[in-house]
């Protein structure tokens, strides 16, 4: 286990109590995240959690709990770099409503500052982005 920065303490609780006061939430998903919360009370949070999140994140179809549990783990040091090819096959909007979510992690894990910003927007601007990302991962994927 790894200690945690006061600051990442703070901001990964209220997006892992979102998590728990959705209704539409699976029982995974709540486990992953009171788990998640009692490890950030007690000032630690093992690797372990991070998968239980990542896992809640990869079963979550829906853009506010995605978000949320997004935030989680950016707050909770998620840094498996491993899941970026499947956060940009999930770059689309058609398919994937928690696509934002992904924009969020994909920011988070590879330091890129590539769009959309908003999860609001032209469908059009952001297929630019998301051509964007596949671009990037096109000529970063030996890296």
């Amino acid at each position: 286990m790894g200690k945690l920065g006061e600051v990442k303490d703070i901001a990964a609780i209220g997006p892992l109590r979102t998590v728990l006061s959705d209704v539409a939430r699976g029982g995974a998903d709540r486990a992953a995240a009171f788990t998640a919360i009692k490890a950030i009370d007690a000032g630690q949070i093992a690797d372990t959690d991070r998968s239980a999140l990542w896992a809640a994140f990869t079963g979550t179809r829906e853009e506010r709990p995605a978000e949320q549990v997004a935030k989680a783990l950016i707050a909770g040091g998620f840094n498996d770099r491993s899941v970026v090819p499947a956060l940009i096959a999930g770059l689309d909007e058609g398919r994937n409503k928690a696509w934002f979510a992904n924009v969020l992690l994909l920011r988070h894990l590879t330091g890129q500052a590539i769009g959309p910003e908003y999860s609001f927007g032209s469908r059009q601007s952001h297929e630019a982005e998301f051509a964007r990302w596949r671009t990037w991962a096109a000529t970063n994927a030996a890296k």
